[in-house]
């Protein structure tokens, strides 16, 4: 049978996470839900929901969001809350920084190795790659990517630059576009304005790590459309790294089988099918700020590298 709860007056679904983790794909199952779902808050366990087909997925993704902000709430009051479905967790990350040590488990193949890196993009991606190198002992960096929109339609990527002095062009949209040079070359250069400031801000100045040779490790905090990512690894690929991984806590299924054709190697934590966006898959998703990066950067920088990295 349905599981309800009052809100407002009116008898709703009330939420549930459906979804199972691993091994296989996670996936977000909006349907009736057979076995018992329990929500604890502090020390009590209460029966919190199932709830049978919704009519779309605006619905869906406003009772997921209810959660999300229900449980931000009992947090805020020094409560502890977990989510249970038949003994199951519910696998949302509390924040960027747990993402990143599950995400390390994913990749402990690669801990201790000497031609290894691990770059997270900026600023999202650089608390959990923070974490990743931490648990792994190889050393951090930023890759800082920064897509050339299209003059007059800026949400459309024609290309873009990144850490290392790398660009990469969408050669066939720009002759599609008939884009004159001029006007690739100016919003080249307002871009790497913005990189630079980053790069400066973050790293002092410092140049990328020469990677020719070297296995990258390249973090975000989840991805949706995936294009930021894809850009940085094409951009990435001009700079000769043996390998690219791209790591990733969240991501949508379709966007891990795209990241498989351009890497060599894709590994998410989550591959919900709906997306519904990153942030409802984290209890504390709030912005990371430029002080957040530098201050994880700076302690990265005093935590010396294993003596058997060594850097040309």
């Amino acid at each position: 049978m349905n599981v309800t709860r009052r809100l407002t007056g009116n008898l709703e679904p009330a939420p549930t996470h459906v979804c199972r983790v691993n091994p296989a794909p996670c996936r977000e199952v909006v349907a009736r839900v057979t076995a018992p779902v329990t929500r604890r808050v502090g020390d009590t366990l209460t029966p919190f929901a199932s709830f049978s087909l919704l009519p779309d997925r605006v619905a869906a993704r406003t009772l997921i969001l209810r959660r999300r902000e229900s449980d931000e709430a009992a947090a805020a009051n020094g409560e502890s809350v977990v989510m249970e479905r038949g003994g199951e967790m519910d696998p949302r990350f509390r924040n960027r920084r747990e993402a990143g040590r599950r995400l390390a488990s994913r990749l402990v193949e690669y801990a201790d190795r000497d031609d290894v890196l691990v770059a997270g993009l900026p600023r999202g991606g650089v608390p959990v790659a923070f974490e990743v190198a931490r648990v792994l002992r190889l050393p951090l960096d930023i890759f800082v990517v920064r897509k050339l929109g299209v003059p007059g339609h800026e949400e459309m990527a024609m290309g873009a630059i990144a850490s290392g002095g790398t660009r990469v062009i969408e050669r066939s949209m720009v002759a599609q576009l008939r884009l004159p040079p001029a006007a690739i070359e100016r919003v080249a250069a307002a871009e790497q304005r913005e990189l630079e400031r980053r790069e400066q801000l973050y790293r002092g100045g410092r140049p990328f790590r020469d990677v020719r040779g070297w296995t990258v490790i390249v973090v975000d905090d989840g991805l949706a459309t995936g294009a930021t990512m894809a850009a940085g690894v094409a951009a990435l690929r001009q700079l000769a790294p043996s390998k690219i991984i791209v790591a990733a806590a969240v991501a949508a299924p379709e966007t891990c089988v795209a990241m498989r054709r351009i890497a060599d190697e894709c590994i998410c934590v989550l591959t919900p099918e709906p997306l519904y966006g990153v942030g409802p898959w984290y209890l504390d998703f709030r912005q990371t700020s430029d002080a957040e990066v530098r201050a994880l950067m700076e302690a990265a920088e005093r935590t010396p590298d294993p003596p058997h990295h060594a850097h040309g």
